[in-house]
């Protein structure tokens, strides 16, 4: 799938299940996409960045917000100092780069995920795991 199609792809999805979408960045060329938006679902504001490169690997961090702007969970694989110490211990050092799935919590307690998140999985979690109100 090329970055075009699958950034598509994942805005239809978006469209369907969140509301009041706000693209803030938006850059797509051959060998990669990414977007970076705002949303709502029921009560809650949901940030999302997500970067699609050629070889099929993805970037991203979704994050689930309060009415008073308050972190409430977030899942990312960024290269995280702590999330790269649980993975890979002492040898942390040698994987600087890696991307690690791992969330965040409403403490900012960081545990490592067994596999990388979607759009697709967030949103199950969303309907899971969150209370609507």
């Amino acid at each position: 799938m090329s970055p075009r199609e699958y950034l598509e792809n994942l805005m239809r999805l978006v469209e369907l299940r969140l509301g009041q979408v706000q693209i803030l960045r938006q850059d797509i060329d051959d060998v990669r996409a990414y977007i970076r938006f705002e949303a709502t679902w029921h009560d809650y504001r949901v940030s999302v960045v997500e970067v699609y490169r050629q070889n099929q690997t993805r970037g991203y961090a979704y994050h689930v917000l309060d009415k008073q702007n308050q972190h409430i969970h977030r899942f990312d694989n960024s290269a995280d100092k702590t999330a790269l110490q649980l993975r890979y211990g002492a040898e942390a050092k040698m994987h600087v780069y890696a991307e690690i799935p791992h969330q965040h919590d409403q403490q900012l307690q960081i545990t490592l995920t067994p596999q990388a998140m979607t759009f697709e999985l967030f949103m199950q979690w969303l309907e899971l795991q969150i209370v609507r109100k």
